[in-house]
């Protein structure tokens, strides 16, 4: 496994420019719709792997994901809440309480 300088494996390089293009090129060329499509895509797979592994589904809504996710999309609570009604996500105040526990 070659690395740069920094040690960095070239992989992991390569993976962090292609995250960094769709995040700054590839995602905000999408629809409303599509990007709705793409949060419930990703959220019903964490929620799905989690599951699967004999984890609680709901381990992935922390604040530190919330904090990243709504610097990838400033409307991320809109959608969260569109996931809500089309039932990708069934415990909505479980949800709520482990991304926001201050508003407790």
């Amino acid at each position: 496994m070659k690395t740069s300088d920094n040690k960095v494996p070239k992989w992991v390089e390569q993976y962090r420019r292609k995250e960094a293009e769709f995040w700054e090129k590839t995602y905000p060329a999408k629809s409303w719709e599509e990007k709705v499509a793409h949060w419930e895509r990703g959220i019903r797979e964490m929620m799905g792997a989690s599951e699967s592994s004999g984890a609680d589904p709901y381990e992935g809504f922390n604040p530190e994901a919330y904090a990243v996710w709504k610097g990838q999309e400033p409307r991320i609570d809109e959608i969260l809440e569109l996931l809500i009604e089309r039932e990708a996500v069934l415990e909505a105040e479980r949800m709520w309480k482990a991304i926001r526990p201050e508003a407790e």
